[in-house]
C-alpha cells in the first residue's frame, strides 16, 4: 500500500520563520545604510551642522592626472565632486550635457573622479570637450572598493562649499534643472547648487 507524502508542518514553520528572519534582516540592513548614508537629507541641515566632505567619502586625498596624490578639495573654493566609472553611460550622457551646456567654457569647480582612476576618465573628457575641471582618481584599490560599496551608483553628485562641507548630494542622472544648478557651481556663478 502506498502512502502519501506528506509534509511535515514543524519543516513549513522553519521555512516561514527562516523568511521573516531574513525579511526583518533586511529592514535592519536598510535602516543601518539610511543612517549612514543619509546624504540626501542635508538639504534640511543648517551649514554648520553639515558633515565635511572627507567624512562624506571617506577620504581627504586624491591621486592626480600626474600621480601625484593632492587634497580633494581647495581650500575656500566650493567644487562638485562627481564620481564617475568609465563604463558608466549615466555619465558619459552628463558629461555630454555639461559640454551642450558650457559651449566651450572652462569648468574650474567641477573634480571628476573616475572609480578606475584620473587617467579613465581622460577620454571621457576629451570625447566631451569639456575644458578645465581636475580629473582626480582614488590613491589606492581600497579606496577604490570603499567608493564603490559606499554610494548606490554612479555619476553621485557632491556639492561641496567654500568651508569643505557637503551642501547637497545627488545620485544618478540628473534633470536638465539639478544640471543648470551644479553647473553654476562648476563654473563659479554660485557657491553652493
Amino acid at each position: 500500500m502506498d502512502r502519501p507524502i506528506t509534509r511535515s508542518r514543524r519543516g513549513s514553520i522553519t521555512h516561514a520563520a527562516l523568511i521573516a528572519l531574513l525579511f526583518l534582516s533586511g529592514v535592519a540592513l536598510a535602516l543601518l545604510f539610511e543612517r549612514k548614508t543619509d546624504a540626501s537629507s542635508v538639504d534640511a541641515i543648517q551649514p554648520s551642522d553639515r558633515p565635511d566632505a572627507e567624512a562624506a567619502l571617506g577620504f581627504a586625498n586624491v591621486k592626480a592626472i600626474d600621480g601625484q596624490v593632492v587634497p580633494l578639495l581647495t581650500k575656500g573654493v566650493p567644487a562638485i565632486v562627481m564620481i564617475s566609472s568609465e563604463i558608466c553611460e549615466w555619465c558619459k550622457q552628463t558629461l555630454d550635457d555639461l559640454q551642450t551646456m558650457a559651449a566651450g567654457r572652462p569648468l574650474p569647480r567641477l573634480k571628476l573622479l573616475t572609480l578606475e582612476g584620473a587617467a579613465e576618465g581622460v577620454s571621457m573628457v576629451k570625447r566631451a570637450k569639456l575644458t578645465g575641471l581636475q580629473l582626480i582618481g582614488p590613491i589606492d584599490g581600497p579606496t577604490t572598493v570603499s567608493l564603490t560599496f559606499r554610494f548606490q551608483g554612479t555619476p553621485t553628485f557632491f556639492a561641496v562649499d567654500q568651508h569643505g562641507r557637503v551642501a547637497r548630494v545627488f545620485t544618478g542622472y540628473q534633470t536638465r534643472d539639478v544640471l543648470t544648478r551644479l553647473y553654476n557651481v562648476m563654473i563659479g556663478d554660485a557657491e553652493v547648487p
